[in-house]
């Protein structure tokens, strides 16, 4: 029996929840270090790992089936936004994994913007739950303060804005994008750029709720 590919989680699949409705048939290996590698938010504020001489990233280590990575290439936008490689990791007794990792493309991997508060939060409850070290999540968000240009908001955020808009509505709207984009495989160039904007922006609703934002410019 063939084993089951490894995934690297760092960011929002980190989060129990999510990933229970994204690849339902996943299962938890445990927590790993990516060790000369650090965490950053590139692009329109999402996570994704770089090379950096003595630096960490934390995360959890997956055995995903072949619908689970067809389900996380239409969630990460890959390869558009993301490209797919293979990465060594450690886990706490210092056994080496090797597994594959999302990490955003050129030229979004180089525009440091600032997470949304809901995405931040989601990440977060991640690491806590997984029994990561959350001030290693604390510091990726003080360095992008620096090279966005900005300041903080992570440290008072309610619950109220990490839950806001309607969870259902989301995800019938990212499974209707996901059905148009399946269906419009080898179409016109055009065509298919407008179709990766609007998953886009549908990726962008479900980890901001804001749901009801994108079906106002449908």
């Amino acid at each position: 029996m063939m084993e089951k590919p490894l995934y690297f989680a760092y960011g929002s699949n980190l989060d129990l929840e999510q990933m229970a409705q994204r690849c339902p048939d996943a299962e938890i290996v445990g927590p790993v270090r990516l060790e000369n590698y650090e965490l950053r938010f590139r692009g329109s504020g999402f996570a994704t790992v770089a090379p950096k001489k003595g630096s960490v990233v934390y995360g959890l280590v997956w055995k995903i089936t072949p619908n689970c990575e067809q389900s996380l290439d239409r969630y990460e936008g890959y390869p558009r936004h993301y490209t797919k490689e293979t990465v060594t990791v450690k886990d706490a007794a210092g056994a080496e994994l090797p597994v594959m990792v999302y990490i955003m493309a050129e030229p979004y991997c180089r525009q440091p913007a600032l997470p949304s508060p809901y995405y931040y939060r989601v990440i977060q409850r991640g690491f806590e739950a997984n029994g990561l070290p959350v001030e290693s999540l604390q510091a990726a968000w003080d360095r992008n303060v620096d090279e966005a240009g900005s300041t903080s908001q992570s440290e008072h955020l309610s619950e109220t804005e990490i839950r806001s808009g309607n969870s259902e509505q989301r995800r019938r709207l990212c499974k209707e994008e996901d059905h148009k984009n399946r269906d419009h495989k080898g179409q016109d160039p055009n065509e298919q750029e407008n179709l990766f904007a609007k998953a886009d922006f549908c990726r962008l609703a479900d980890q901001r709720g804001r749901g009801d934002a994108y079906r106002r410019n449908q």
